[in-house]
């Protein structure tokens, strides 16, 4: 029945949502001073989403990014304008390297997940927001994890309902970002999951902050997130199709 539930989301998405862009600057901080600025441009489009990133580095240079995320296909594909080639991979197999890469060594480890409602306010880009802070905290012999998002969300952005409703997608294929990259079991993260569908609002502003690993090998880094512009507006539906001319990448060319 969820699977039912799903296709029928994918199918009819298209014709139940509108148009929705914005822009967003994202900071990351790392180990050993490592800092990366990005500038990511998000189109989407009922099931389907664009993203453009350009992103600086003191070590890597400046390096620009083009990923299709087609839902309805159940595809991402990473575009290469230099070389007119893109690469293809497939969601359900993506969904199934995470699963298996999610572990049980800390099964009888139970995590500490709080959502905390902090009542306090502030206008971001003119919008009404309120700040939710989502915690987990996990100790175990293997190492600990410390993880807190800060978010200033709002309902009131344009196609709130069509953000939602996106993120809810992508939520029943396992695809969440920032809960993927907890190491930590698949029962820890329904659990996170569950927490994080109780936030209601499209973040405008979030800083999230984790930590993990040992005394002897610890390891920790933060991400700082701010929506930057959003609109409502029709975008082409060329724009969620690989480009004329682009060939697919084989595998004896990676």
């Amino acid at each position: 029945m969820k699977l039912l539930r799903i296709m029928f989301l994918l199918t009819v998405g298209a014709f139940l949502f509108g148009d929705v862009m914005y822009e967003m600057l994202i900071t990351t901080q790392g180990p050993q001073g490592m800092s990366v600025e990005s500038m990511s441009k998000i189109f989407l489009k009922g099931n389907k989403v664009r993203t453009e990133t350009t992103a600086k580095s003191s070590m890597t240079g400046e390096m620009t990014s083009v990923s299709i995320t087609r839902l309805d296909k159940e595809v991402i594909w990473i575009l290469d304008p230099e070389k007119k080639q893109y690469t293809e991979l497939n969601l359900a197999d993506l969904k199934k390297r995470m699963e298996q890469a999610y572990t049980d060594t800390q099964k009888n480890v139970v995590p500490e997940i709080s959502v905390r409602k902090t009542g306090e306010k502030k206008k971001i880009l003119n919008y009404d927001c309120e700040k939710v802070v989502l915690s987990m905290k996990v100790n175990s012999e293997q190492g600990g994890v410390n993880f807190t998002q800060t978010m200033w969300v709002t309902k009131d952005v344009p196609r709130y309902k069509e953000l939602e409703a996106f993120q809810k997608m992508v939520a029943e294929l396992g695809l969440q970002p920032s809960s993927s990259m907890l190491p930590i079991s698949k029962k820890f993260l329904e659990e996170f999951k569950k927490k994080s569908e109780s936030i209601q609002g499209f973040p405008l502003e979030m800083e999230m902050d984790m930590s993990m690993g040992s005394k002897e090998m610890p390891f920790s880094f933060k991400v700082h997130t701010e929506v930057s512009k959003i609109d409502a507006k029709p975008i082409n539906a060329k724009v969620f199709e690989i480009p004329r001319g682009y060939k697919l990448k084989k595998a004896e060319d990676k």
